[in-house]
């Protein structure tokens, strides 16, 4: 390529990503003038989906009819607007060595009564009301699903609002002594140990219940109002005021505007869900979840028409009776993505026709969903055993959106991989390097995954290079001193900073580049990953009870306490990681971001 040719793809690649935002903004906006409130909701699917830059003007006009795309564009063009201020978790109680903080206690931690918990890989559905705007200590909310069996005592699912606020004293942009639960219900004897789904306004949230006679689809539309608490408490949770009959739609004359009301679905052939979380297509209004049987069902009309279980050909049956992944829908290809515990990636298009890779990951094969790239048309699969034998190692593959039956893909290798079946392996995340990358056809950057399952848990990086993935290296200091069991990896640009966020569940290292606390069992960490470099320390970490389910990221402000991370321990609190200083019981807690106050 000359200078002169050179010079015009930077200006059309730059041309296409300021149409791309202007797009996004209108799509928002009737006539584009005044005030335009722009919602945010973020779930497990708002990692799973991901968007390089669209490579033509076309490709990005069909990309903004997704709102996840919307979302990305929206949230990192708003990330990149905000000043980068410090160098750690804020909060802590002080530094520690190389300008890193070590966090004693969390912002806030709010209890989920004795064994309370999200779940290993199991994320919390965060609303943000207006992302143009002041973050809204009433209107804005994180929900946790609790994985307690629901009673009138314990909720299957929680809501707090008021979230930016400190606890131990009144504090914060909301001047609040610790959040407020803002919902709480129980909607079945069941356990909910999969990830919600948000609709687009937050006024619904959509996930399973599996119990002894199958799995069931709750769509919940909480109740309405302008207090910080609607209704239901952590002791007392409520049942919504209506249930929905099947055959009812969604409107005034069912669900009155002023009460709470919820849809029960169960899911065809009485199986049980114990892995995946629903993915909702916001375009057709429509929910893809996969079962313990190898089935992937659809449910049309969820959240604004006639909720029901789709008939022929769904569910479709991938084949094998394997316990299915999160399934992943590509608007761009119009097909559903889905891995399985036997270690097989499957295709399924609009007609039900399944493609099944080979058999590429053993042992507990697929545990988490993959990761789609819809501009590239990639997809990364993370396995904690390439082959069956007993030096295997952990891996993670590259297939293209249009793979062939029987395709293996491409692969990288991330240190051993576990002995034997029943680990968990989950995803990892992708840097700003990748995300603002010139040109989606092409994309470079990396990818940042947990690895090592078999040995000690450590931090690898693997190039991306023009859409191609590249051999993985490995962060000279492990992350713990045994086999244990990581997060799913969480990325924000934070101003002209890139953090990832990961924990580990136990054993962590207290070595000085790790710096983990002694005490409190698991540990979350950061790491500046801004130089697409691999990492040589920790940026800050804090005690993590058991480690921590997935993390979400809400804003980038510089209001008090208003940018944060939100999860929850996977064991109860113990001394050095307590819940606001209690013991015994499960929590949902807040961290502040990296760099912000």
């Amino acid at each position: 390529m000359n200078l002169a040719d050179f010079r015009t793809f930077r200006v059309m690649t730059g041309l296409i990503s300021a149409l791309t935002l202007v797009m996004v903004w209108v799509a928002f906006s009737a006539h584009g003038q005044g005030h335009v409130r722009m919602s945010l909701p973020q779930d497990w699917s708002h990692h799973h989906l991901v968007f390089t830059p669209p490579s033509s003007i076309a490709q990005a006009w069909k990309l903004q009819q997704e709102p996840r795309f919307q979302h990305q564009v929206l949230s990192r063009n708003i990330s990149a607007r905000q000043q980068d201020h410090d160098a750690g978790f804020v909060g802590g109680r002080g530094g520690h060595g190389h300008g890193r903080r070590n966090l004693e206690r969390a912002d806030w931690g709010m209890s989920l009564l004795a064994g309370g918990e999200a779940g290993a890989g199991v994320y919390p559905a965060k609303f943000t009301f207006d992302i143009n705007a002041t973050p809204d200590c009433t209107n804005d909310y994180v929900a946790f699903t609790t994985s307690l069996a629901g009673s009138s005592s314990q909720p299957s699912i929680i809501a707090f609002d008021e979230l930016y606020s400190t606890q131990g004293s009144v504090g914060g942009l909301c001047s609040q002594n610790g959040p407020s639960v803002k919902w709480a219900y129980n909607t079945g004897t069941g356990r909910v140990v999969t990830s919600p789904v948000l609709s687009g306004n937050g006024s619904q949230i959509a996930y399973v219940e599996t119990a002894s006679g199958g799995a069931t689809l709750h769509i919940l539309k909480w109740k309405p109002g302008t207090t910080a608490a609607v209704q239901g408490t952590l002791n007392v949770p409520a049942t919504p005021d209506t249930t929905l009959a099947a055959g009812q739609a969604w409107n005034t004359t069912n669900c009155p505007a002023a009460n709470s009301c919820v849809v029960n679905i169960a899911f065809s052939g009485a199986t049980p869900d114990t892995n995946s979380s629903p993915f909702y297509n916001y375009a057709t209004d429509e929910l893809y979840i996969g079962d313990d049987s190898g089935n992937v069902h659809k449910f049309t009309g969820a959240f604004s028409g006639t909720p029901a279980e789709a008939g022929a050909p769904w569910p479709v049956a991938t084949g094998n009776k394997n316990t299915l992944s999160s399934p992943v829908f590509d608007s761009v290809t119009s097909k559903v993505f889905v891995g399985d515990s036997g270690g097989f990636l499957y295709s399924i298009n609009s007609t039900g026709t399944v493609i099944t890779s080979n058999r590429v990951a053993f042992r507990s094969g697929f545990v988490d969903g993959p990761i789609v790239d819809s501009a590239a048309g990639m997809i990364y699969i993370f396995g904690s055993a390439t082959t069956n034998s007993t030096n295997t190692n952990a891996g993670v593959w590259q297939f293209s959106t249009g793979f062939a039956a029987g395709g293996s893909g491409s692969s990288t290798t991330l240190g051993s991989g576990v002995p034997a079946a029943g680990a968990t392996f989950f995803s990892g995340t992708f840097d700003n390097i990748y995300f603002t990358s010139a040109n989606s056809a092409s994309p470079t950057g990396n990818l940042y995954v947990c690895g090592n399952p078999g040995g000690n848990a450590t931090l690898y990086r693997i190039p991306i290079t023009a859409n191609v993935i590249g051999t993985a290296s490995a962060m000279a200091t492990a992350m713990s001193i045994a086999p244990t069991t990581c997060s799913p990896m969480t990325e924000i640009f934070n101003g002209s900073t890139d953090w990832i966020f990961v924990s580990v569940q136990s054993t962590p290292s207290v070595l000085p580049a790790i710096g983990c606390p002694l005490l409190g069992g698991g540990c979350i960490m950061s790491f500046n990953v801004t130089a697409g470099t691999t990492p040589t320390a920790t940026a800050a970490r804090a005690a993590a009870s058991g480690g921590t389910s997935g993390i979400v990221i809400d804003n980038v402000s510089a209001s008090s306490q208003a940018s944060s991370l939100y999860f929850t321990y996977l064991s109860n609190g113990i001394i050095g990681a307590t819940c606001n200083g209690v013991i015994g019981v499960g929590c949902a807690v807040k961290l502040t971001q990296s760099g912000l106050q």
